[in-house]
């Protein structure tokens, strides 16, 4: 079983086996199959929040996509952000654009 734990010098979300023995971490165990969401200091964060994530950066960055699919592509990936955040991930991974870095660290 794997908890949400705050780190109290950072305010920072960290996913934890309660385990004392190690096993490879599942989907299941952060997120069970009949669990769709998750709260976090507040936020709701859907299970497929990192792959719609992942679908609308691949839409934003598109230069030959359509204007209004890139727009509303990024107000998806402004509206995920936070949960994302919460989650942790941008603590673990890094985008590789720095227009979507940019994006995830506020700036843009």
């Amino acid at each position: 079983m794997a908890v949400i734990r705050q780190n109290r010098h950072r305010q920072v979300h960290r996913l934890e086996s309660t385990s004392t023995e190690y096993s490879a971490m599942q989907p299941q165990d952060i997120l069970p199959d009949h669990q769709n969401d998750v709260q976090i200091n507040g936020l709701t964060v859907r299970k497929g929040s990192v792959g719609a994530f992942l679908a609308s950066a691949r839409d934003w960055q598109d230069p030959a996509g359509d204007p209004a699919v890139r727009a509303n592509a990024e107000a998806d990936l402004r509206a995920l952000l936070p949960g994302l955040h919460a989650l942790g991930l941008f603590q673990v991974l890094a985008a590789r654009d720095p227009a979507l870095q940019r994006l995830i660290d506020g700036v843009a």
